[in-house]
């Protein structure tokens, strides 16, 4: 991890040389660096099984979405900067290198890295990283007790079915954090409750929802999914 490490805090000092003092683009850059510093315990346990794709995971982490922002200001998008800080404390949250750095497979040397280091699943054993067919090959279970309020019927439905969950995610305040099953302390699975349906072997929770726990949910996914 020293590795990488450094080579996200060099590029910093390279993008302080690109940019104005206060570009919010460094500032938010930076905020990410100190605060993978300050997770780099965590960083280090959770990416431990991916052996020597780990360094590579957390530069492409910064590389990736840096490359993206600048690419949509050149063509003169109208883009958020990226909150790599926000994105990390996500990463703490949920736990899954899938949200983290979802775009790895597609770049070959590090899909070939993928493939012969195992990552950890719900047991804390090992198994490899799936490849992006066996992902699509993966059977999806329906919830066959779904909310109509979701349903792409309504206005809300239609929201709640736009874009990536994860991406709705990264815009929420620090704090604001998915509820969770009381019991298994597991979070609420949204692809399944908002949504749906999910992939069979998700690790969120799928139980049955009661009506507060159903009221509740769609309080936070009001907040979630009404975001601009």
């Amino acid at each position: 991890m020293v590795e990488a490490l450094d080579q996200v805090d060099l590029y910093r000092v390279r993008l302080a040389l690109m940019v104005t003092a206060g570009n919010p683009l460094y500032t938010a850059y930076e905020a990410g660096v100190q605060e993978l510093q300050l997770m780099r315990s965590f960083v280090e346990q959770q990416l431990k099984s991916y052996g020597k794709l780990a360094p590579a995971l957390v530069v492409l982490f910064f590389q990736h979405h840096l490359d993206v922002y600048i690419r949509a200001k050149v063509k003169g998008e109208d883009v958020d900067v990226p909150n790599f800080k926000k994105m990390l404390l996500n990463f703490k949250q949920h736990r899954k290198v899938q949200d983290f750095v979802p775009m790895y497979t597609d770049i070959p040397i590090l899909a070939t890295l993928s493939a012969s280091s195992p990552s950890p699943d719900a047991s804390g054993a090992t198994r490899p990283p799936p490849s992006p067919a066996a992902s699509k090959a993966r059977k999806r279970m329906k919830n066959n007790k779904w909310d109509a309020r979701y349903h792409k019927s309504t206005a809300f439905g239609q929201k709640v079915h736009k874009g990536k969950i994860q991406d709705w995610l990264n815009k929420l305040p620090e704090g604001v954090c998915i509820p969770i099953n009381p019991t298994t302390k597991k979070t609420r699975c949204l692809s399944f409750h908002a949504r749906g349906e999910c992939r069979e072997g998700c690790q969120r929770c799928h139980a049955e929802l009661n009506e507060t726990e159903a009221e509740e949910l769609f309080v936070f996914n009001q907040q979630l999914f009404n975001q601009e």
